[in-house]
């Protein structure tokens, strides 16, 4: 063998439409859930999520951006009916309005049960919103490598999840975590992925 262990990298990430300090003055009380409208992304937490807050009277409004296929669960139906106005949009958004999107939010929700990096979290977090996340998956790690405050961010249950959105939606952009998420650009992977597989060709060479 080459090596006597693996090397795990990161998936990169385009980052490079997103401003290098998160602006603050524009940011407005929405969440963002920007995933895929399927089972494994958690319709069942969502609509518990939103209801709480809906329950609990906070101010809000949401996007739920991300790919609609034809068949979806019958949960998102619900979703946006329960939600009325508050649904600024729904679905698949174009790169730069996403983007400016994501800027002028508070939150970013995730609600997923199956997530294997959570690239949109990512973007998200470089963003300037704040993300609330389940406590299970990737998400521990992710927030790890952030540097963030595990109980400002992962939540057990749907009840904490209100809680956390709640704090997070009157709260400013965290720089310091932007910056962290900057680690998953391109511009900063892809060179790591060129010595690896230098440092591999190598290897290789030698055998």
């Amino acid at each position: 063998a080459v090596w006597d262990e693996a090397v795990v990298l990161p998936v990169g990430v385009d980052l490079s439409r997103f401003p290098a300090a998160p602006g603050v003055a524009t940011r407005e009380r929405r969440i963002v859930w920007n995933q895929r409208w399927e089972h494994d992304k958690g319709p069942e937490e969502l609509k518990a999520v939103l209801g709480g807050l809906l329950d609990a009277g906070i101010d809000f409004s949401i996007a739920m951006c991300g790919e609609v296929f034809v068949n979806v669960p019958p949960e998102f139906a619900q979703i946006v009916d329960m939600l009325g106005s508050r649904l600024e949009h729904v679905g698949w958004l174009e790169r730069d309005a996403y983007v400016r999107l994501l800027e002028r939010s508070s939150v970013l929700l995730s609600t997923a049960r199956q997530e294997f990096f959570g690239i949109a979290v990512v973007e998200g977090i470089a963003a300037g919103a704040h993300p609330i996340l389940p406590d299970r998956l990737v998400y521990p790690e992710r927030v790890a490598e952030l540097g963030a405050n595990p109980g400002a961010v992962l939540y057990a249950d749907h009840g904490e999840a209100v809680e956390l959105v709640s704090a997070a939606l009157d709260a400013p952009p965290d720089p310091v975590m932007a910056a962290a998420a900057r680690q998953y650009d391109w511009s900063v992977v892809a060179p790591r992925y060129d010595d690896v597989l230098e440092e591999l060709a190598v290897g290789c060479a030698t055998v």
